[in-house]
């Protein structure tokens, strides 16, 4: 500590000059000398001071003269730590050496000549060491505009085109960021080219896709094949000289010299190149080849630090930081396809005007409404590449399409620009042509509502979206693999809520990470903007200064997840006149192999799905819970008592209901004669918008099941403990069930807490039903997400229990409905 750190105040007290804080008293000076914070301080002080007397200023080199020149002219005095370049004009550099001794030596030199030109060499100027503290909130280097800047400049341009394209220009990279990007992937070239020649740097992501965004880290591969061969061929060019150096031996040993030069200079020989041959890159594993690529950026890229090799990370990086830029950079050695997924994009944005504005505010609109932007790269979110393909794939879907398909880009590019990467078609035509050109005419600004208005009504969880064919597959042609496909198959496609196929790498989902949570708030936040670019405060600006366009668009409404249920009328007296919806949603991690591939076969997979939703739902329904349930045709307009079955028995309970039968008659007729019939082919093909309705039910209960489940639910499993210790002859025989084990559990609380009501007198079946509902079931997808819709309307509610027992169904049904799909064979 210097003894100007610290200063007595005059009205008491103490100021840390070094820290930039004020201390009360002696006690709290000496605890906060000895804190963590002021030694830090007082480390970071003493090594700022070590480095200025290793560091020499430079000037006068030709302007455009890059960092390795200088370092290689200044190793001759010493070795070189790192380089400070002048950003702005790259008129001046400050040279740390890792010695003071090579600043004495250098600076002894008068005269320093560097490619014909006169060089300036100067000790590094003293300057007092000064700690810049940042206030919090405050924006560090390469943070984004914070989003009321944002609107007061967006507010103030005249349309929403205007306002899309400012954006583009607040956000993507500046020509400055560019350059630097470019400067910096050259120095990595030249460095590593000469411990790996052949070698090639690839930027990829963000940096180089025509969508980077300022402040954005930049993504290097590290091409080591070219490397590979060219090591080979000097392994046997060495193996070669080796044995010609055997046959010669005797004869020089004769002489009593040797013609390979002194002992001295074979050492140094040796010491220069051992680093080039420290890793055989045909047969080191990557780990090996990670380590040394971050040894070669330790110890010959100037101007790095922070340099780590993470070999354990899912794709195996180095990670480093370029110290003047604060530019964080990964560089990956097995990571060939997100190059020509880069080119891909790169192609897409420089095709046409309307692509970039619209990625842009797409992207920063799925920011505001934290629907995007994993801040640790994992999470539920969507990333930036998966919402820049939806926009693409909403481009090609336009009519005309304004964006080519990856396949058509394929066909134009013909056999001369074949690419096979992996085991994937990469092929695509690299320079865009006169036929990729459109008709279509529409504006950035009518396209957006077009974006949202499209996707509010997509069907995700039933549907593949691929940009390869510019379709959407059904989900169903993705399930299992063929006996002939198994030998030779790749990994299967992740299916999940939302599925957007990478162009080339056809069994990744680039939206697999996406929670089905987070999926529902897309699709609301969607509806939502759709809704408002309708309106008049979106597509006109304000005449009395309020915000207008993507300003109000951007900012958060409160648009949060969406309820699964209908919210009943409050104003309403009848219970009759109420109705409640139950959503079971088509989850494809929740399905069972065999239900995955009748749907596979099947032409209507969302009808085979629906038929055994229905069937499981009035199982649940009759075995579960208990209820006396009537199942009706809802073709007859008023069901009279003979038109109606009542399902007792398991056995009397059809297996399997058709959905497409239900088009005619809604399950299996009671009488062998009776055909259930088929639909004819056009009756097919409006099956999920005629299907609402098909099914329904008439359920009747006579106690109150629902409450107190939790604590039966104890006193069944001490039984069953109790039981299992029992003698088999003296158990009672079970009845068996094709249900889960888990949901036969739920059936055994039902059956206690239906016997304590009948201890109690609470569940008399002379009494007449405690309460009488009808539930009718719709199959929806298509043009919204593929789901079960159960409504539910009271017709007798006699003590008002009927909104205890919906939102007990609410809970209970899909999740018992989703045990049973798991399970299913």
């Amino acid at each position: 500590m210097e003894d100007s750190d610290v200063q007595t105040l005059p009205a008491g007290g103490f100021f840390c000059v070094l820290c930039d804080v004020k201390i009360p008293n002696q006690p709290s000076l000496d605890a906060h000398l000895g804190g963590k914070k002021h030694r830090r301080l007082v480390g970071l002080r003493a090594l700022r001071k070590a480095q200025e007397e290793r560091s020499v200023f430079v000037s006068g080199f030709a302007k455009g003269t890059s960092q390795l020149e200088i370092t290689d002219y200044c190793m001759a005095f010493g070795s070189v730590s790192s380089i400070i370049m002048d950003k702005d004009k790259g008129l001046y550099a400050i040279v740390e050496f890792e010695s003071a001794e090579a600043v004495e030596v250098i600076l002894s030199q008068n005269n320093h000549v560097m490619n014909g030109q006169c060089l300036r060499v100067k000790p590094r100027e003293k300057k007092g060491f000064h700690v810049v503290v940042r206030k919090k909130g405050a924006g560090g280097k390469g943070q984004l505009m914070g989003l009321e800047q944002l609107s007061t400049l967006l507010c103030q341009q005249e349309t929403v085109d205007e306002q899309m394209l400012q954006l583009v220009r607040v956000f993507q990279l500046s020509e400055s960021a560019v350059r630097l990007r470019n400067l910096l992937v050259n120095l990595l070239q030249e460095v590593f080219t000469e411990f790996f020649p052949g070698c090639i740097i690839h930027p990829f992501g963000s940096t180089v896709n025509g969508f980077g965004l300022r402040g954005s880290d930049m993504d290097l591969f590290l091409d080591l094949e070219n490397a590979k061969t060219f090591q080979a061929k000097s392994q046997k060019l060495t193996e070669k000289e080796e044995e010609a150096k055997k046959t010669t031996e005797p004869m020089e040993e004769d002489k009593g010299h040797t013609s390979w030069g002194d002992e001295s200079s074979d050492e140094s020989v040796h010491s220069e190149e051992s680093m080039h041959s420290e890793v055989d890159l045909e047969g080191a594993l990557p780990a090996e080849v990670l380590e040394m690529v971050a040894l070669v950026l330790r110890k010959c890229v100037p101007g790095v630090h922070k340099v780590q090799a993470v070999p354990t990370a899912r794709l195996p990086v180095v990670k480093f930081i370029h110290r003047e830029s604060g530019l964080q950079c990964d560089i990956t050695i097995n990571n060939r396809l997100p190059v020509q997924n880069t080119k891909l994009l790169q192609l897409y944005a420089a095709a046409d005007s309307r692509v970039k504005p619209l990625v842009y505010t797409v992207r920063y609109w799925a920011k505001q409404k934290q629907l995007a932007g994993n801040t640790s790269g994992g999470g539920p979110h969507l990333n930036n590449y998966a919402l820049t393909l939806l926009v693409v794939y909403f481009l090609q879907t336009r009519q005309p399409p304004i964006l080519p398909t990856v396949s058509r880009l394929k066909e134009l590019a013909g056999e001369v620009e074949t690419h096979v990467v992996d085991g994937w078609d990469c092929s695509f035509l690299s320079e865009w042509t006169d036929e990729c050109d459109t008709d279509n005419t529409d504006t950035p600004n009518s396209l957006l509502p077009e974006f949202f208005k499209f996707y509010a009504s997509f069907d995700f969880s039933g549907s593949v979206i691929s940009l390869r064919e510019g379709v959407v597959f059904p989900v169903a042609e993705f399930f299992g693999v063929s006996q002939t496909e198994e030998a030779n198959a790749k990994p299967k496609l992740k299916l999940g809520p939302i599925n957007v196929q990478d162009p080339f790498e056809l069994n990744h989902n680039v939206a697999g990470n996406v929670s089905e949570r987070m999926a529902r708030r897309f699709k609301k936040e969607c509806d939502v903007a759709s809704k408002y670019c309708r309106s008049l405060q979106y597509q006109h600006k304000s005449t009395k200064g309020k915000v207008w366009g993507l300003v109000k668009l951007f900012h958060l409404t409160g648009g949060e997840d969406i309820s699964p249920m209908g919210s009943p009328d409050p104003t309403s007296s009848n219970a009759a006149a109420t109705k409640t919806t139950i959503e079971i949603a088509f989850k494809v991690p929740s399905m069972s192999e065999t239900l995955k591939n009748k749907m596979k076969e099947a032409t209507n997979f969302r009808g085979v799905w629906f038929n055994k939703v229905c069937q499981l739902t009035q199982r649940i329904l009759l075995e579960v819970l208990k209820f006396d349930v009537r199942r009706h045709d809802v073709l007859a307009s008023e069901p009279k008592e003979s038109e109606a079955t009542k399902v007792g028995h398991l056995e009397k309970m059809p297996q399997e209901i058709d959905v497409q039968q239900t088009l005619s008659a809604c399950s299996k007729r009671t009488h062998p004669d009776d055909d259930g019939g088929h639909c004819s082919s056009s009756k097919k093909a409006k099956i999920e918008s005629c299907v609402t309705g098909s099914v329904r039910w008439s359920c009747n209960i006579s106690a109150v099941i629902w409450v107190g489940r939790r604590k039966v639910k104890r006193q069944v499993k001490l039984e069953m403990q109790k039981s299992a210790k029992e003698p088999a002859s003296l158990k009672e025989p079970c009845v068996e069930s094709t249900l889960p084990t888990i949901v036969q559990e739920e059936a055994r609380i039902t059956e206690a807490i239906l016997k304590q009501s009948s201890g109690t007198g609470a569940g008399d079946e002379n009494k007449g039903p405690l309460l009488s509902f009808t539930l009718s079931a719709a199959l929806a997808g298509g043009t919204q997400d593929t789901k079960a819709l159960l409504t539910v309307t009271p017709i007798k509610d006699e003590k008002n229990s009927f909104q205890d027992c919906f939102h007990f169904l609410d809970y209970f049904l899909p999740k018992q409905v989703e045990k049973c799909l798991e399970h299913d064979s």
